[in-house]
């Protein structure tokens, strides 16, 4: 069986003009979320995690219609936590209920779904995540260069991750390839005080646990802005993702 696990607690104010709850903003006639878990089902993925957080209701509603629409297990699982801490609590919340291996995706961050194919496809041990990135680091459109993760990686294994790290030679997508490892990981990170996703990430590249998967010409997209938004309508006419 293959499981994913989407996170979809944020509020996402900057698209407030297409609708209050970000997972739920339509995009072409479908909710982001859909689209998600629709690539998701194309790709052999089977079950899905949904991880709520503002507006839990609301996603909880749309996860029913899904559930029934698409004839696939979803089941939603609430962070009340999802307010005052960081993403990596909403990853966390799917501890008791993930198996040894899931992908672990963002409700707002539309791809071409042969990057989950191309994870599936690489080999994955017990305690060690992959993380899909996007190498064009130079002059590349689709990026908030500002907003996006960057990763540093010698050997396509992660050495530094972080929004603010000075050197790095790729993009985090937000599409990960995941053990159990993940939640220890992050449990070790929230010790510290890091509750962030990158915390556990960071966690693991220190013990050489963490690797990543070049996507190539492949696309992808955070959708976080208005610019963001209409790129992806874009992208979307060109069945690019």
């Amino acid at each position: 069986m293959l499981e994913a696990l989407i996170i979809a607690a944020g509020k996402g104010s900057r698209l407030k003009s297409h609708g209050e709850v970000k997972p739920l903003v339509k995009l072409k006639h479908k909710t982001l979320i859909q689209r998600i878990i629709e690539k998701g089902i194309r790709c052999g993925i089977n079950s899905f995690y949904v991880i709520t957080g503002y507006k839990s209701s609301l996603v909880e509603q749309h996860m029913d219609y899904l559930r029934s629409k698409l004839e696939i297990p979803i089941k939603t699982i609430f962070n009340d936590q999802w307010s005052e801490k960081s993403n990596g609590t909403s990853v966390l919340k799917g501890k008791d209920f993930l198996s040894e291996r899931f992908f672990l995706l963002m409700s707002d961050h539309l791809f071409n779904e042969k990057i989950i194919s191309d994870l599936n496809s690489s080999p994955l041990i017990k305690d060690e995540v992959i993380l899909a990135v996007d190498r064009n680091v130079n002059d590349n459109k689709y990026v908030d260069y500002h907003d996006a993760t960057k990763v540093f990686t010698e050997n396509n294994r992660i050495v530094e991750i972080g929004k603010k790290i000075k050197s790095y030679n790729c993009f985090d997508t937000g599409i990960f390839y995941c053990t159990s490892a993940l939640f220890s990981a992050l449990e070790e990170s929230i010790g510290t005080g890091d509750d962030s996703l990158t915390g556990g990430i960071k966690v693991l590249s220190r013990k050489n646990k963490a690797f990543t998967l070049d996507i190539k010409d492949r696309c992808w997209i955070d959708i976080d802005n208005e610019k963001t938004y209409k790129i992806a309508e874009q992208l979307l006419e060109k069945k690019l993702i």
